[in-house]
């Protein structure tokens, strides 16, 4: 059992390692790979937020003419359906062509019916408007929240506890990374979704472990906001935590240039030899620990001489 989780940790590595070799891709979603208005306005929102990190809720309310803030907090949470007279400011405020309206409005139309005739009806639509090979690909979103948000992956080593409970109460309880309960539900859903986790008919979890990674082509940037997740619990922890239960190292060294491939190669090997040899057997252990490695450059090459 111990080298199958291993295994699979060493599939989750390769996974999260291959957008770092695919720089030839886009690095944003297109309004085409999505099933949800509110899925869509959420990512709209996250990427206004990193490109302007004042940039607020209320203030995209004022931008959409809204008389309060609290129905697109509403909406943004997933608490809430978009009401179709959003659309025209969404629109202008999200810079969309008028194909991309289009899909947007058939968004948030699909997610205001309960008749099955009419999902179906607009389902037939998005795949119309969607471009070919690009579009109505719920897979690719999917996937792209896995990789980006740690949790996924914290909550599915941490089934292999032996103190485990499915119980997603007990779960908030125990992570240091911060979700609400909704959060922890959505997370243990698309981690069943996606094969990663199986669930009992009585709502007990489990590892999956005789599952295939699926390499989808999703943009590097969900890797950039795992690690970026990763390194403020590490900022956090390395003032919370006793020295005993935690290990920080960091060096400056000179690489040459020929080397850096080499080095970084050893380095996940590294990582290999470490699971292989202090990753616990299932249901042996009562503690979660994050193995974080970074290389990364220091200060910028000199002109030479």
């Amino acid at each position: 059992m111990a080298q199958n989780l291993t295994t699979l940790y060493s599939k989750i590595f390769e996974f999260l390692h291959l957008y770092v070799r695919t720089s030839n891709m886009n690095n944003e979603l297109q309004i085409y790979q999505f099933q949800s208005a509110r899925d869509f306005l959420r990512y709209a929102w996250e990427r206004k937020k990193r490109h302007n990190p004042a940039f607020s809720i209320r203030a995209w309310a004022q931008h959409l003419g809204l008389k309060s803030h609290g129905p697109l907090q509403q909406i943004l949470a997933r608490n809430r359906a978009v009401p179709k007279s959003y659309l025209p400011s969404l629109v202008n405020s999200l810079g969309l062509n008028m194909k991309e309206g289009i899909y947007l409005e058939t968004l948030i139309a699909l997610e205001s019916t309960a008749n099955e005739r009419e999902k179906s009806f607009y389902h037939d639509r998005l795949r119309t408007l969607a471009p070919k090979g690009n579009g109505f690909q719920p897979m690719a979103l999917e996937n792209f929240k896995l990789v980006s948000d740690p949790v996924h992956f914290l909550i599915k080593v941490m089934v292999t506890r032996s103190d485990f409970s499915s119980n997603p109460s007990w779960i908030q309880s125990k992570l240091k990374l911060k979700r609400s309960l909704h959060e922890i539900k959505n997370v243990i859903d698309r981690l069943c979704e996606l094969k990663l986790l199986k669930k009992t008919a009585h709502g007990n979890l489990s590892n999956n472990v005789s599952h295939a990674s699926n390499r989808v082509d999703v943009p590097d940037r969900g890797v950039q906001a795992f690690h970026e997740e990763i390194s403020k619990m590490a900022a956090e922890q390395v003032k919370s935590q006793p020295v005993s239960e935690r290990e920080f190292n960091a060096y400056f060294l000179n690489i040459k240039k020929g080397s850096l491939k080499e080095a970084k190669t050893r380095l996940r090997e590294l990582v290999k030899c470490f699971m292989e040899e202090f990753e616990a057997l299932e249901g042996t252990s009562d503690e979660t620990f994050v193995f974080n490695i970074q290389l990364f450059r220091a200060a910028e090459r000199g002109e030479k001489k």
